[in-house]
């Protein structure tokens, strides 16, 4: 049974959704909407081999749940009032399960495929009834996920959840850095006290860890993300130029450092810095309050996408950035259901990943 379970590590953000296994990892805008025909770029979509849109059906066997939706992306450019995923109880939202299940099925090794998840909630819900529930809720569930168009067209996916573990966000990115891919410890740097600044899209979990330890007193939720800087460069172009754009094309300016505007491109680097070292100095303050000694930390690991934008704004001489920060908290996830289930394997559950 074991040798056939799949363990997949998945971090759904408030603006990505990732998803991590040993055979392929993907990430999508947590987006989604009710879908609809699609006549007209369907055709086009067979030629774009490199793309997957998430046209997908989903049919939750636990509920009896069936709906039609686009996700990511395409809900973005084509659905009918796409909604973030930013429900607290992920398990009483279908569309949200929906993410999750077509999370797995693109990463299944097979078309009918068991998994062991390992997934995260914020630190500011960890220490309530959500944990429980989520790991309960999840546990036992069975999907059908058929993909509408694209070169996944018709592929179809049976997936059953028969085990699952819940971690704090940010513990999966400490995770990350403290083991290899079979599960075991091996930068033992790590096990000196580390501090985890993991910048999202909407908030920012703070995990201060020792000796593997997350540590409740030191470690917090921040209401702050990348958005709040999107917003910034959002009321600059209103201001500026009378454009107006959704958070989510704000967040594609920022990648690419530039708009266009009038048929030429305008560098706005400028003001991506200026938001930048904004965000970064509200996050360092509110810091500054709960970590009073932040010399005495071994590392401070950035992880997140806002991470990666806000790294070289940070001025702690211990920073480390997560490789590829983004898939930080799913990659490490996955470590943590590997050294989990190889305990088991071994005739024995590892269990000192915060349980």
């Amino acid at each position: 049974m074991l040798d056939k379970l799949q363990t997949v590590g998945v971090d759904m953000g408030f603006g990505w959704t990732k998803v991590w296994s040993e055979e392929r990892h993907e990430k999508f805008p947590a987006v989604i909407s009710w879908g609809n025909d699609r006549n007209l770029a369907r055709v086009v979509e067979t030629f774009k081999t490199t793309e997957i849109p998430l046209d997908v059906e989903v049919i939750n066997h636990k509920t009896g749940v069936k709906g039609h939706f686009f996700i990511g992306d395409l809900a973005v450019k084509e659905g009918e009032q796409p909604t973030y995923m930013w429900s607290t109880n992920k398990t009483a939202d279908e569309m949200a399960l929906a993410c999750l299940a077509t999370s797995l099925a693109m990463v299944a090794k097979n078309d009918k495929q068991d998994f062991y998840v390992i997934t995260g909630l914020p630190v500011a819900h960890f220490g309530t009834k959500l944990k429980e529930e989520y790991e309960d809720a999840l546990r036992g569930c069975q999907f059908s996920v058929r993909f509408l168009s694209g070169h996944m067209e018709k592929q179809s996916k049976e997936l059953r959840i028969l085990s699952s573990k819940v971690l704090p966000q940010g513990y999966g990115a400490y995770l990350d850095q403290l083991l290899n891919e079979e599960g075991n410890v091996a930068r033992t740097d790590y096990l000196a006290p580390t501090g985890v600044l993991d910048i999202g899209f909407k908030t920012t979990d703070i995990v201060f860890v020792d000796d593997m330890q997350p540590v409740d007193r030191h470690s917090f939720p921040l209401e702050l993300g990348m958005s709040w800087a999107y917003e910034q460069l959002q009321k600059q172009l209103n201001n500026s130029y009378d454009i107006q754009k959704s958070l989510e094309e704000i967040e594609e300016v920022f990648l690419s450092k530039e708009i266009r505007i009038r048929k030429e491109y305008k560098d706005v680097t400028p003001w991506l810095e200026t938001a930048s070292r904004a965000l970064t100095g509200r996050l360092k303050n509110e810091i500054a309050r709960k970590w009073t000694n932040i010399t005495d930390l071994e590392n401070i690991v950035v992880a997140g996408g806002g991470g990666m934008v806000l790294f070289d704004y940070l001025d702690y001489p211990q920073k480390k950035l997560s490789a590829d920060a983004q898939f930080a908290n799913a990659r490490g996830f996955w470590k943590a259901g590997r050294r989990i289930t190889g305990g088991i394997k071994h005739g024995k559950e590892t269990t000192d990943t915060n349980d």
